[in-house]
């Protein structure tokens, strides 16, 4: 039987950089007293929602990208099953 392979490419190192980020922003965030410096407590909640937005969109990709394949496998594949 014929195995099928295939390759998905991914930002995977940018995932994981903007993982670690966000992990870094939010401990930054929680031990700063946002009242002694509001700009820089402003700044880092501002990098923190950009970098989590990157990292939505990231995700939101892949899911796209897999329903993608899926629905074309399903084209190609199902009707070469039923014969």
């Amino acid at each position: 039987m014929a195995k099928l392979y295939f390759k998905v490419g991914s930002d995977w190192e940018e995932v994981v950089r903007l993982r670690n980020e966000i992990a870094k922003l939010k401990q930054e965030l929680m031990s700063m007293d946002g009242t002694q410096s509001p700009a820089a407590f402003k700044a880092l909640n501002v990098q923190l929602a950009a970098s989590n937005q990157r990292l939505d969109e990231l995700v939101t990709n892949a899911a796209k990208a897999g329903a993608e394949m899926e629905t074309g496998f399903k084209k190609v594949l199902l009707p070469l099953m039923k014969v």
